[in-house]
């Protein structure tokens, strides 16, 4: 079997699509299966190659195709330069893969804007599907799933929406939540080993937010956890939330907000941008994640990386009480707030403070659930259900 990932996706990047991109890729390669990844040649400030950046195996190829890259005169001419790129690198995909296509290549692809177009030169590609939020059925995408041989979803959500607006069968489209690799994150240095390299206090309980700050416009809920931690900050003592991700001028802003509501600096701290392979070190060194996501369309379809990442790392989670979420974590390595409620969340990080012998357990448990998410078994079932 041969893949041909193509997806018009900037990698290596910053979002968490990149990072899915590259370990989906790598854990079909480690099955033996031939795989090239067909990506855009864009401009990026990103200098290091991708194998680097993601902490990847070179066990597939990564094949960079033209375009024409005109994003940087996108506050000119608005979403224009995004339709141009798409167009030329549709058409050198086109031209790539009528060169490269046999007889036993599968043609993968996450993309919608991409995978219309293939559909309509007659290709009938794996389709995966991420984040469905749509309100009513698009035409453009409706051909694309009919044209596609199999559908693969990022969460149960996904799939029941898609379902209820394409008339999709149950056997042509299977749910395949992201995953993780417990092994990046099983890093030999102690909690105390990573505080010291990271100039973090050793005497304090840290809670955390780990991520980007926001993604394509969708709140995180970043703003929400700093008000929320604002409200007991004079009930704390030898605390430190750590906010740990960018864009690096958001978190300036969520900084100043911190400080317009009283939050002593030193008992917040903002790192702005991380680069993947230093997340496990920053994961070791902190006590408990917050997940502190509103609620919204995005929390009904996600399946956050960042939430495997979390369990891999063996991290008590405090999470928003969604159904989405209960799809990978329960009471047994997670605490639950009520959605959108600052002072549950109040509530739930006090409780952890003042259980130390509970984050144990939960921190034991999710390692071992974590076990369940990995992107060699999410490989796995994808290319059984492919071969069926």
């Amino acid at each position: 079997m041969k893949i041909i990932y193509i997806t018009n996706a900037r990698i290596p990047t910053e979002k968490a699509h990149g990072l899915q991109i590259i370990k989906s890729c790598e854990a079909f390669a480690d099955m033996g299966i031939d795989v090239e990844l067909v990506i855009p040649r864009r401009l990026n400030d990103i200098k290091e190659e991708a194998f680097y950046y993601y902490g990847a195996k070179r066990n597939f190829r990564i094949k960079k195709i033209p375009c024409l890259d005109l994003l940087g005169t996108s506050f000119l001419l608005g979403k224009l330069p995004f339709y141009i790129l798409s167009a030329t690198f549709f058409i050198s995909a086109v031209f790539y893969m009528i060169m490269k296509n046999g007889k036993d290549t599968i043609v993968y692809c996450r993309d919608p804007i991409v995978l219309f177009p293939l559909c309509l030169v007659g290709f009938n590609p794996i389709a995966e599907i991420h984040d469905y939020k749509s309100e009513k059925p698009r035409k453009t995408l409706r051909l694309a799933l009919d044209k596609s041989s199999k559908i693969i979803a990022n969460s149960l959500g996904t799939s029941n929406k898609i379902k209820n607006h394409y008339n999709i069968s149950d056997k042509k489209i299977m749910v395949a939540p992201n995953g993780v690799d417990p092994k990046f994150f099983n890093i030999e240095e102690s909690k105390e080993d990573a505080r010291k390299l990271l100039n973090i206090p050793q005497d304090s309980m840290i809670i955390a937010y780990v991520g980007r700050l926001e993604t394509a416009g969708i709140d995180k809920g970043v703003s929400f956890l700093v008000k929320s931690f604002a409200t007991i900050k004079d009930r704390v003592t030898n605390t430190i939330l750590y906010v740990i991700g960018g864009p690096n001028e958001l978190a300036e802003s969520y900084n100043k907000q911190a400080l317009s509501l009283g939050i002593n600096p030193s008992g917040i701290k903002f790192t702005g941008f991380v680069p993947f392979r230093q997340v496990p070190l920053y994961l070791r060194a902190v006590d408990v994640v917050v997940m502190p996501l509103p609620r919204g369309k995005h929390a009904e379809t996600t399946s956050p990386i960042k939430l495997f990442e979390f369990m891999a790392a063996g991290k008590t989670i405090i999470a928003p009480d969604f159904p989405s979420f209960r799809e990978y974590i329960n009471e047994e390595n997670a605490i639950f707030f009520s959605p959108d409620n600052q002072n549950d969340l109040a509530e739930k990080i006090l409780y952890v403070l003042n259980n130390p012998d509970l984050i144990k357990d939960k921190n034991q448990k999710s390692l071992e659930l974590a076990q369940k998410f990995t992107w060699q078994k999410r490989a796995h079932n994808i290319a059984d259900f492919i071969n069926k």
